[in-house]
């Protein structure tokens, strides 16, 4: 594989991590996080042209710095998940037992 393609994906795979903290969540850093694993296996496996010594180090460490962030994200992503699930299972309960969406019945925090 190319060094630019690698370079590629691991930018995607860096945007991703990013953009999971606001919106995609925990999905969305996995897929980042399986960018960036596999994106290491690629390089480790070797390059399909000759490369500079510079470049591939480079190449590492851009790597390294992915799966370090994309793992990171990934553990927040979950431990907010966890400590969310009941509150927003409560809501939804709470909606199921008043009959409406609008939030007059039950205890909605908007209601």
């Amino acid at each position: 594989m190319k060094p630019s393609k690698i370079n590629t994906l691991i930018t995607i795979s860096m945007i991703c991590s990013g953009i999971s903290i606001f919106y995609g969540g925990s999905l969305l850093s996995a897929f980042a996080l399986g960018i960036a694993v596999g994106m290491y296996y690629k390089a480790k496996k070797g390059f399909s042209s000759p490369v500079d010594e510079l470049v591939i180090q480079a190449l590492q460490k851009r790597i390294r710095s992915a799966i370090i962030l994309a793992a990171i994200v990934f553990v927040v992503n979950v431990i907010s998940a966890y400590y969310l699930y009941p509150m927003i299972a409560d809501q939804y309960q709470s909606i199921l037992n008043s009959g409406s969406m609008s939030g007059s019945h039950g205890s909605s925090i908007w209601g």
